[in-house]
């Protein structure tokens, strides 16, 4: 099932606006980070970038952004995911599955419903406790 907007709107507890430094009217349900005083954009490098939040609309270059560090959100991914996979964040503002190879990531949440790669998942995010995905458990 697709959403076109967001049901869980009622699921976000702690948003907050920044301005746009860049254009990302194309942008919604990408990753961000805090790129200046006030300002978000989409997160460019990867894994280890710390994530802001989910773009939850559609501005433009100076105009303010809603962003989801916290809650339940639709979330655009990378790669195919399912629910209850850990998602971190990827280059360019695409959550991944943090199944995929390589270290450092940093989990920013989980899975609600899946998706295909390229396509728009459901997730609970929790961007202000963001640690290193743990591999193994003693």
């Amino acid at each position: 099932m697709a959403y076109s907007g967001n049901p869980y709107k009622g699921g976000q507890p702690c948003n907050f606006t920044a301005k746009a430094e860049n254009d990302l009217s194309g942008k919604q349900y990408f990753l961000v980070e805090i790129s200046g005083d006030a300002q978000v954009d989409v997160v460019d490098a990867a894994p280890t970038q710390v994530c802001a939040g989910v773009l939850q609309n559609k501005p433009e270059a100076g105009q303010f952004a809603e962003v989801c560090p916290l809650g339940v959100t639709p979330v655009k991914v990378g790669g195919a995911v399912t629910a209850g996979d850990k998602i971190y964040c990827g280059s360019g503002g695409w959550a991944l599955s943090c199944s995929t190879t390589g270290s450092g990531k940093r989990t920013i949440g989980w899975v609600i419903e899946g998706a295909s790669s390229g396509g728009q998942a459901v997730a609970f995010i929790h961007c202000a406790n963001a640690v290193a995905n743990v591999t193994s458990v003693p």
